[in-house]
């Protein structure tokens, strides 16, 4: 018995828009295209208008890797870095054909930015050419390393990329010469000039590299000692080494904290003790009282295992409080640092609820320890304290005020009859 006909679906296929139609290309062929095209424009801005437009029929996302070859290097990067050998002439537009100077090599950024702008899919893309490029730079003469560096700094402080293709300087081909360091002070310095410090704190921060810059140094000489000095000797790297060195107080600062608290889970130690270590440490690393101060009472804090009545919490906080008062009084001595801890202790009785009502009774506890001084706590009340809960941390202070107010009226009228 002959088997049933398959069933067969009939009908119109739909004709896709023209506009949406991609050309097929191989990567020369879309090299050729992309050079014949750019160099046939008079202007940058012609060009520009041209690459914002041909994302879609020339499929940048297919070939993406030599679209960014021709912007950067004006044609295919092969490997190792030279350029294929190809019939065009190189992109007059690119990087690596603009003027060696801050606004050359920002025009054509900036040809880069607008194509990642219309279509997003190229960040990504333009992260991965940047760490191929990077790793090349031993490769390029030094006028287009110069330029490079620039470049990079121009699309990772305006935020097409991240910092991570910085990684690739960390390769021992490009460290043990001092190209890389070089090249790293070079992005610095151009990235001042676009932007500022703050923005590449953050850059490095987030790609996780502000704690590895030493690894841009040869191998025998990546310590923290010797970047800063090889770096200082660049011109014009103040904000760079004012940022190490914040960064370098911070990390110090880290392992401060955890040394502290380790200290106290081990209870080994009493306060005065715990005061003299933290002395030492603080004087070896450079930190001032004010940076220890709220790391101090973070800590303070931190050692207590909380009980779960919200009617106990502020007894166990009196106990702990008056068990190290005699570590917060050893570094808050001045009017500032006193003051400081008070912005310290609002701050957390803002976040900790069950303790923002035990506030007035904290700070008459650290006044009877002598951490605290009438000045510093008027002071505070007065002009200095924070936003977080004030009125209610006010008014739990108001009657201490008034105290001392009226402590200061029976001084003085006794003082005026020991007079008489």
């Amino acid at each position: 018995m002959a088997s049933a006909a398959r069933p067969t679906l009939s009908g119109q296929r739909t004709k896709g828009r023209k506009r949406d139609e991609k050309l097929k290309h191989e990567p020369q062929v879309f090299r050729t295209d992309l050079l014949t095209q750019l160099n046939s424009f008079d202007t940058l801005e012609d060009g520009a208008k041209w690459l914002e437009g041909a994302g879609n029929s020339l499929d940048y996302r297919r070939y993406n890797e030599v679209l960014f070859d021709v912007l950067i290097a004006g044609g295919t990067l092969a490997p190792g870095g030279a350029l294929e050998e190809m019939k065009e002439d190189v992109c007059k537009f690119c990087v690596f054909e603009a003027e060696d100077s801050l606004e050359g090599v920002k025009q054509s950024a900036e040809l880069v930015q607008r194509v990642v702008a219309r279509y997003k899919y190229l960040e990504a893309h333009l992260e991965e050419e940047l760490k191929k490029v990077l790793i090349f730079i031993n490769s390029f003469p030094v006028a287009n390393r110069s330029k490079l560096a620039k470049f990079t700094a121009f699309v990772m402080s305006c935020g097409i990329s991240s910092a991570k293709p910085i990684e690739s300087l960390f390769q021992e081909t490009l460290t043990k010469e001092g190209t890389a360091a070089d090249f790293l002070a070079a992005v610095f310095l151009a990235w001042l000039q676009y932007s500022n410090i703050s923005t590449l704190a953050a850059a490095f921060k987030k790609a996780g590299l502000d704690s590895r810059l030493e690894d841009v140094m040869p191998s025998t000489r990546n310590t923290t000692e010797q970047f800063d000095e090889q770096f200082q000797s660049y011109e014009g790297m103040g904000p760079v080494m004012e940022w190490r060195s914040a960064l370098k107080l911070a990390d110090a600062k880290k392992k401060l904290q955890r040394k502290l608290a380790r200290d106290m889970a081990a209870g080994k130690k009493n306060a005065v003790q715990l005061a003299v270590d933290l002395h030492k440490e603080a004087q070896a690393t450079k930190l001032k009282h004010a940076d220890l101060v709220p790391m101090i009472w973070a800590e303070v804090l931190n050692a207590v295992e909380w009980n779960k009545k919200a009617d106990l919490v502020a007894e166990q906080a009196f106990r702990q409080i008056h068990t190290y008062s005699t570590l917060l009084a050893f570094f808050a001595q001045t009017m500032a640092t006193q003051v400081l801890l008070l912005n310290n202790i609002q701050g957390s009785m803002y976040e900790k609820q069950t303790l923002l009502n035990s506030f007035g009774k904290i700070v008459y506890l650290l006044y009877h320890d002598k951490v605290l001084s009438e000045q510093a706590i008027v002071d505070w009340f007065k002009y200095s304290h924070s936003s977080k809960a004030k009125s209610v941390v006010l008014t739990q202070v108001t009657p201490m005020i008034e105290w001392f107010g009226t402590a200061e009226i029976a001084q003085d009228d006794a003082a005026a009859a020991a007079a008489e």
